[in-house]
């Protein structure tokens, strides 16, 4: 009987000391969930008021023509515009320690008898503060601009806007986007060369 009871005693012993562990452990996690929690948002809130600027320097070399074959109809061609473009800036401060990377984007906006296109020419991903300062001499675009009409292409004297644009993404909080404060302009040829790629 005496047997009986201590075990019974025991077993009760053993749940509530497993009850008062598991309740240590749940107060313990959900403390450090509080505490990571108030860290991201004050994290948040030191660099929501940052002034991000950016500058940059964009010229061109020269637009033409590739004339690639169309993918479901290889017989046919199709013409693409693309342009050579120089561009200069450094982008070495927007790294901070809450920045994991830059998305940087060219991007050209010009008006076509139907819309106002804007178009992203060339975009890449900066991981590291030491890869931001850019000096590009004749940088292909990557992405063609877009036409209307029986050729697809786009004649002067249309004039085209190209600008700079970075995201910045960060560790905690919301991505920023912004425009560096130069741009430049320029026209479509009436004559284009042409780069065959067939």
């Amino acid at each position: 009987m005496n047997n009986s009871h201590f075990q019974i005693e025991y077993n009760i012993f053993v749940l509530i000391k497993m009850y008062c562990d598991s309740n240590r452990l749940y107060y313990s996690l959900t403390f450090l969930y509080i505490a990571l929690g108030y860290a991201c948002l004050v994290c948040f809130i030191s660099t929501c008021n940052m002034n991000y600027k950016a500058r940059a320097t964009i010229s061109t070399s020269g637009v033409y023509i590739k004339r690639l074959r169309l993918l479901n109809a290889p017989w046919k061609y199709v013409n693409h515009q693309h342009l050579f473009f120089n561009l200069r800036t450094d982008l070495t401060h927007l790294f901070g320690w809450n920045v994991e990377h830059l998305v940087i984007s060219l991007t050209a906006v010009y008006e076509t008898t139907d819309s106002l296109e804007q178009i992203i020419l060339w975009n890449r991903i900066i991981l590291r503060r030491e890869d931001a300062n850019l000096d590009l001499q004749a940088e292909p675009s990557e992405y063609s601009l877009m036409g209307h009409g029986k050729e697809g292409l786009i004649r002067g004297p249309k004039n085209v806007t190209l600008y700079l644009s970075c995201n910045i993404i960060p560790s905690v909080g919301n991505v920023p986007t912004i425009i560096a404060q130069d741009s430049h302009s320029f026209e479509f040829p009436d004559i284009y060369a042409r780069i065959d790629n067939v």
